[in-house]
Order: structure tokens, then sequence, then C-alpha cells
């Protein structure tokens, strides 16, 4: 329960959550008269903070808060931190010199008294600015950012921490708890503002939801975003990863962490010395790299593009074209030569396309060229938004699939692929071997031929996913998104 200023109403922290009696709302002095148990704070609350929901870890959340010691904290220069709160000199704060600020939203699952309109428990003072080699934009205008994107979202919420010494925002985007913990990768990037990377973190995290469904595996979705103004390395990028393990200790559990974009296994390796949260990780090691599992599925998924558009799984002969020749994409253009694939490949780094081509028998394709090449397949493996209004009337392909998350740009290019007779793979059922092998190891299943012949399932799954979209006559991203809120239990 928070108050006006951000702080702990007393009764959130000591009265255990509704398991004991009221307490004092150390913002006001005031009695928190009905206590936790009836669901609000007559004090600080207004009775908008409402009754946890059993799913939901509060505890974990209000720890975050206390652990960090940054809510309610008296700020450096005099006063205290309240929304809109100014210093002794008048002027307005700038709250980017209190490294351990954080920010909890939380959206409560509709229905009965668990409902919250407009993500009403929320702590959203911010100075949104990376500082140097980043945006800076207006406070306010960085308030009405974030805030909006909250108040739409449907997710169960948000925890965001500025880390001074790098610069960086951290934002954990939790989706949805309906099957388990929610659970994904971190990404590290530079973005616009703070607002793109909560934008990005909650796609992303929308995403692992529907990935776990898509895929069966009892996990929610979550995803975590370090955003950066530039270039993080050595003791800095140590710090940062500090302070995002203390952000996951402090949720005890309530979210699991892996590899994604921008973050590597030496990140992990170091991250899993400081936390339980890293997926699949043992006795303080991380897990294995789930870079050929991935490119696993993609290839499972491949084929059974192939086979839905020629009757045959056979890739003898077929030209595919990787974007993107990193750890997954060079995985990938192994296991398509070895299929009889003629395999195309494009990257940024032109050094590491060329070493990718020549070590399989593959061509080099200049970025440029990437949408304007004839294929039968396009695999985009980099970034997002690939796939878009201004790139779909280029494509030369006759399906798209790929390791890339958000490959569309928008809901409504999955219908401009369909118009122009493209298949598409949603991205989030054949990208989905590295999350599938960290949840069957995490259920002890560690022998390498057998996770990988239950990540190849991914291929069976996108078979009957094309078949349903036939039948319906709709994208592949509509027969997809029903078969999740089936699993999920919302259709």
């Amino acid at each position: 329960m928070v108050g006006r200023s951000g702080r702990l109403c007393r009764g959130a922290r000591s009265a255990g959550f509704g398991d004991r009696g009221p307490g004092l709302c150390r913002t006001t002095s005031l009695r928190c008269d009905r206590g936790l148990s009836a669901g609000a704070c007559g004090a600080c609350g207004h009775g908008r903070t409402l009754q946890p929901p059993a799913q939901l870890e509060w505890r974990a959340l209000a720890c975050l808060a206390e652990a960090l010691g940054q809510i309610g904290r008296r700020h450096p220069r005099g006063g205290r931190a309240a929304r809109g709160s100014r210093g002794r000199s008048g002027g307005q704060q700038d709250l980017r010199d209190r490294p351990g600020l954080v920010r909890i939203a939380l959206r409560l699952p509709k229905g009965g008294s668990t409902q919250v309109k407009n993500s009403e428990v929320k702590v959203t003072d911010t100075q949104a600015g990376h500082g140097a080699g980043g945006a800076n934009i207006d406070a306010d205008d960085a308030r009405i950012g974030l805030e909006s994107l909250i108040e739409r979202w449907d997710g169960l919420g948000v925890v965001s921490c500025y880390h001074a010494e790098t610069r960086s925002w951290i934002f954990v985007a939790l989706h949805d708890n309906t099957l388990g913990r929610p659970t994904g990768g971190c990404r590290l990037k530079s973005y616009p503002s703070p607002a793109e990377a909560l934008r990005d973190a909650m796609r992303l995290a929308e995403g692992m939801t529907s990935k776990w469904a898509a895929i069966d595996l009892p996990y929610g979705g979550g995803k975590s975003v370090l955003s950066v103004p530039g270039p993080v390395a050595g003791d800095r990028r140590r710090s940062l990863f500090r302070r995002f393990a203390q952000v996951l200790n402090a949720l005890d559990g309530g979210y699991s962490v892996g590899e994604d974009l921008g973050t590597t296994r030496e990140d992990m390796t170091f991250l899993a010395s400081l936390t339980k949260a890293v997926a699949g990780s043992r006795d303080g090691n991380p897990p294995p790299n789930p870079s050929p599992y991935t490119a696993v599925g993609v290839h499972a998924g491949i084929a059974a593009a192939v086979n839905h558009l020629d009757g045959s799984p056979d890739l003898t002969g077929k030209s595919v074209l990787i974007q993107g020749a990193g750890d997954v994409g060079g995985v990938l253009a192994r296991l398509l030569r070895d299929s009889g694939a003629r395999v195309l490949v494009s990257d940024i780094d032109g050094d590491r396309a060329g070493a990718v081509a020549a070590q399989y028998g593959g061509i080099v394709i200049d970025p440029d060229a990437v949408y304007d090449t004839e294929c039968d397949v396009y695999a985009p493996g980099a970034v997002g938004a690939t796939v878009n209004a201004r790139t779909i009337p280029r494509l030369r392909c006759r399906a798209v699939a790929g390791p890339a998350n958000n490959q569309l740009e928008v809901p409504e290019d999955a219908e401009r692929l369909r118009a122009r007779g493209v298949l598409y793979a949603p991205d989030y059922v054949i990208n989905g071997g590295g999350a599938m092998s960290f949840g069957l190891m995490e259920r002890g299943i560690l022998d390498p031929g057998d996770l990988e012949s239950r990540v190849r399932s991914i291929g069976t799954s996108l078979a009957a996913i094309f078949r349903e979209a036939d039948e319906a006559g709709c994208s592949p991203v509509v027969a997809a998104r029903e078969r999740a809120a089936r699993v999920l239990g919302r259709s």
C-alpha cells in the first residue's frame, strides 16, 4: 500500500498484507483504521488500494521498495521526496541523483474486489533522461508517457529503478501469471526515451505470456529491459547488474530472468552469482547457452512452413535469408546447410556475416538489399519490427519465419502479409526453443538429445496453427492467439 508521497503505509510494511490489524500511515501519521484486510487504507489510499489477489506477490513488491530503501526516504538535499515536490530552493528536484529511486505500478486482475482502475497503486515521480548520449525529455512529458503506458496496459504491473552511475533505467514488466511465475529474458539496449524502453518491456512481456501458452509450459509472461545511454562495460556494467540483482532478489521469486538481446552469457554468469532468479541456473551457475535450442526450434518451424507451402518439409534447394548472424543465426545457418538449404546471410557487421557465410557455404547479402532479395524464406533474427508497412511491399519471399522477437511493427502487418500471400510463422511460437529448453531443464530434463527432440515439437505446433488459419480464413497470428487463449482459459 502506497501513500500519496510514495511511502509505504506501516500497515503494508508490518501488518503482513492484511494478516494483522491496522497501523499508522507514515505519510500522514493517521491511523489506517480499516487495515489491509478490508482492502484499503482509509488514511492515505482513500479506498483506492485494494485487497491483494492470491496470485500476486505484493509482499515481494513491497520488500523491493523496503530493501532498496528508496520509497519514502528523505531527499539528500532536504525535504521529502513526494509527487511534484520541490526542494527548499523552490526549484523542481532532479530525481536522477537518487540512484535507487524505485517506482512500482500494479494493475490487479479484473473481477470481484481485486479490480484496480487506472493503475492507482504507483509511485510516479521521475525525471526521465539518459544524460549524455541519450534523449532528454521534459519531466512532465516523461511522467505522462510512462503513466499513460501503464494505465493502458493489461499486465500485472511494472517495477522500475534508475541507476545513477550508468544513467540507466531498469524496467521489469510482469504481464501474466496464469500459468506460473513470470519468466523472460533481459534486454540491454539504448532507447530514445525511458517511455520507449518501458513500451518495449511491456510488448516483450506480453509476447512471453503468449510464448509460454503456445508451448504449454507452466510459466507466465515477464520481461526486463536495461535502458542504457550507450556502451556499458567493465566495472560500470557489473555495477548495473548488481543493482539489477538487488531488484530481482527483492522480488523474491516473483520473476525469473534469462539472456536476451544485448545481454551475454557472461552477464548471466555474473548475475547468477548474485541471485537465484536466473532461469535454469544451478548452484550459482548459469544455464547452458539457449541459442542452439532457439535455432533448433526455428529450423523446425521453417521446415513446417515449407511443408505447408510445398507439401514436403524437405529443405533441399530452398533458399533461406537469415537476417542477423549472431549466436542463433550462426547455429541456424549450420542446421540449414546440413538440411541442404541454400543459405543467405545478412548482418550490419559485415565481417560477422562473411564469417558465417564462409563457414557454412552461404552468400552474404547487403543489409540494404535484404527485403528486395528473392528467397523462399526470410528469417528475421536481429531487432524487431522489421516486417512493416514499408518493407512488406518489397519482400520477395514466400514465408517469414525467423528467431527475432516482435517481428511485426503493428498487428495489422499480419494481414498485410496474408494479403500478399506470404506465410507468417508467429514469432513467439517459432522462437520459443530457448525458453522451452530453460523450462524443461528446470523440470529436470537435462539430456541434450531429449531437449532437442522436445524443442522440435515447435514445428508440429506451427503446422497445426497454419492449418487452423487456413480453415478459419485468417492470419496465423490470429490462430496462434486463439490457441494461446485456450491454454490461458480465456476463450
